[in-house]
């Protein structure tokens, strides 16, 4: 069959339609209409008489509306048909010859992408650690390594695109990996920012996803839908004041409190230094709600890593804490 070209619009014809409807008062076609998707069918040529086109007029009409009406087709398409005629009147050699109402077919329920492989997981952002994807331009890259240095000291993997992509892996899958699979996001705010081709993105995707945004301010304010969060102020100085900062959020917000107060609990029970087992006692002061398994992964930190049992203060509050392990007596020791 020859495809064809209405001489209108066709949404100009459903326009049209609707504004000669509402004037007449046939309120319950225009509420039929307006919520419709309209369409035309080429349905060939004429030549009795007089040469025209032939056209059918559809529309796809939402499905709560077109059960109401199910039943009474046979009137209501004869009687928009007239009205159709009328308004196509001054269309020569076209005519639309019937009209059809259908029922606008409901849009496929999305698939939710299975969660991405543990061991995936593992190879980008760590095991143990709270998982935080870093969006940035590159030019900041040299301050933003330094703060993903600070972070881990505090149990936080920042994934930064540009150190965190194997050279074998294709970087947008990787990309996309440590998305789909991160339990917050920061926002490096600073100029030219949403002029990059990939950050607009990766926050929508973090939106889409429904976890925490973190935008830091350093030269330019949140915008769009970021707006709705309230950003911390940074500097392109000292990365240790920033972690800090963005640690004590993710343990306040109550999105993020239980993978950040487990990652610092394990953080603890690994760190390689004095002074680490020191600060991260000051970050753990600040939580109340241990689970046992946190207590007891603090209290083996003492027992088995001199990082902490020598660190100034740390043991004790620990074991001040939660109380010290109980020693093994002989009445423990089974006998055969």
């Amino acid at each position: 069959m020859k495809q064809m070209n209405f001489p209108v619009a066709v949404e100009q014809v459903a326009q049209t339609l609707i504004a000669l409807m509402k004037n007449q008062k046939w309120d319950r076609y225009v509420w039929i209409i307006e919520g419709s998707t309209p369409s035309i069918v080429y349905l060939g040529s004429s030549n009795y008489g007089e040469y025209h086109d032939r056209w059918q007029l559809q529309f796809e009409v939402p499905i709560e509306r077109y059960a109401t009406i199910e039943g009474e087709l046979q009137t209501i398409e004869p009687e928009l048909l007239e009205k159709v005629a009328k308004v196509t009147r001054g269309l020569q050699g076209h005519h639309v010859e019937s009209v059809v109402l259908t029922p606008q077919f409901i849009a496929p329920i999305a698939k939710v992408a299975p969660p991405p492989p543990d061991a995936d997981v593992e190879r980008i952002y760590g095991q143990g650690k709270f998982r935080l994807f870093i969006s940035h331009l590159s030019k900041d890259k040299v301050f933003l390594s330094d703060l993903k240095q600070a972070l881990s000291f505090r149990g936080v993997a920042a994934f930064l695109a540009h150190e965190d992509i194997e050279p074998t892996k294709e970087w947008q899958s990787e990309i996309e990996l440590a998305l789909r699979s991160m339990q917050a996001m920061v926002v490096f705010l600073v100029n030219g920012f949403n002029e990059s081709k990939w950050t607009d993105q990766e926050v929508g995707w973090a939106m889409g996803r429904g976890v925490l945004v973190i935008p830091i301010k350093v030269e330019v304010d949140p915008y769009g839908f970021m707006g709705k969060y309230q950003a911390l102020r940074g500097q392109r100085e000292n990365a240790f004041p920033l972690s800090d900062m963005i640690v004590e959020l993710l343990v306040r917000n109550p999105q993020t409190h239980d993978a950040m107060r487990g990652a610092l609990v394990h953080a603890m029970r690994h760190t390689r230094s004095f002074a680490g087992a020191a600060m991260l006692k000051g970050l753990l002061m600040q939580i109340r709600d241990y689970t046992e398994a946190d207590k007891q992964m603090l209290l083996e930190a003492v027992e088995q890593n001199g990082q902490v049992s020598g660190s100034w203060g740390v043991p004790e509050w620990i074991e001040g804490t939660f109380g010290k392990p109980q020693a093994t007596t002989n009445d423990d020791v089974l006998t055969f």
